[in-house]
């Protein structure tokens, strides 16, 4: 990614981190999130393209928390942060979590977690023999509503 960009990317982060008084780390994004949620009602009833604006910012801001706490780097053809050999999409997640059913989306738990991939993926990972199983696949012998049978 060239430089022009990079500056372009941390401008916005930066005036999004003076907007709300955060810092770059965990913190600063639980009180963004936290602000989020306490003008939930704000954010809901926003355009799909004032949303998109405002995920597009707060989003940059996500994406340089990880480049600078999780050593990644943007890259720029799908706008993510690649982490080692995975990538994460702060700028969707944020959009996510302003939708009008995005409360339970949490930034601050993605943020946590896009850290933390690599480990699930070493060889020596206690969790490499872990087998994702789709929900189709997962065959029910009674509804799932009558429980108590």
């Amino acid at each position: 990614m060239d430089n022009q960009l990079l500056d372009q990317i941390n401008h916005v982060a930066e005036t999004v981190r003076n907007e709300f008084q955060l810092t770059y780390d965990l913190g600063g994004i639980r009180l963004l999130e936290e602000i989020v949620n306490n003008n939930r009602s704000f954010y809901e009833n926003l355009s799909d393209q004032e949303r998109k604006d405002y995920s597009f910012r707060m989003g940059l801001f996500l994406g340089v928390c990880m480049v600078r706490n999780y050593q990644g780097r943007w890259e720029e053809n799908q706008m993510g942060v690649v982490i080692d050999n995975s990538t994460a999409h702060p700028i969707q997640k944020t959009y996510k979590f302003l939708s009008p059913d995005g409360a339970y989306d949490s930034i601050s738990t993605y943020y946590e977690l896009a850290g933390s991939l690599n480990e699930l993926d070493e060889p020596h990972s206690e969790y490499k023999n872990i087998k994702i199983v789709k929900a189709t696949d997962v065959y029910f012998r009674k509804n799932w509503w009558k429980f108590w049978r």
